[in-house]
């Protein structure tokens, strides 16, 4: 498991095979702290993980381009 940090989206995206439990755990984790958080098996790309969370906001602000957010794989790895 992997735990990246999405700075322009403020966001948590967490790479990996989780099992329900965990996910529900880090889910409510999270929450409780009022943290925004996906999942997913893979992270290719910054693009594709917070593209759809972002892109209404986006075209109402008239920006398109994602160039700014950055990736941090600093946190913790499993």
């Amino acid at each position: 498991m992997k735990l990246y940090y999405v700075e322009k989206a403020n966001c948590w995206v967490v790479e990996g095979c989780l099992s329900k439990y965990a996910t529900d755990i880090i889910s409510t984790q999270f929450s409780e702290l009022g943290l925004k958080v996906i999942f997913c098996g893979e992270f290719v790309s910054v693009k594709e993980a917070v593209l759809p969370m972002t892109a209404k906001s986006r075209r109402s602000r008239g920006s398109s381009s994602l160039s700014g957010l950055r990736r941090k794989s600093n946190a913790y790895r499993r």
